[in-house]
């Protein structure tokens, strides 16, 4: 692996299935074909050198839950984690979302309420547009928007 770091191997089983899953440290690239790259290099070591047939490897069985909103991915993250803090006055509030600070919170508590009602896994607001603008400004590749 020329290109990136392997940081850490998680293994997980399921049923009579084990999953293994790679964690690398490409420095500033989104390395999913890095990633993909060192699951072919595990899975071949695996191979030559697993005492017995091993029946059946997958370099992707669906266990990383890429592209989509995961339990795996809210208990052990994914990726990089930035979090971000900022007062927004009154004055901008009412100015430019035409609403209140009060109304905002009471919006929040309500989605919120719904969301655990509906079993769903995840509370955030829809920034998709706001995620691929930064993205783009900060050199990153914007098809990483529906993981982050």
């Amino acid at each position: 692996l020329d290109f990136c770091i392997v940081t850490l191997i998680k293994v997980f089983q399921t049923d009579r299935k084990v999953h293994i899953s790679v964690g690398v440290d490409s420095s500033d690239a989104a390395a999913h074909n890095l990633a993909t790259y060192a699951g072919d290099v595990v899975m071949q070591y695996m191979s030559d050198n697993y005492p017995g047939r091993i029946p059946e490897m997958y370099i992707e069985g669906g266990f990383n839950a890429g592209k989509r909103v995961s339990v795996l991915h809210t208990l052990l993250g994914k990726g990089h984690s930035i979090v971000a803090d900022c007062v927004i006055s009154r004055e901008v509030v009412e100015r430019v979302l035409h609403t209140t600070p009060y109304r905002l919170q009471r919006f929040q508590k309500m989605h919120s309420r719904s969301n655990e009602f509906t079993g769903g896994i995840s509370c955030t607001a829809h920034v998709a547009d706001g995620l691929a603008a930064f993205f783009i400004a900060a050199g990153s590749d914007p098809a990483c928007v529906a993981e982050s």
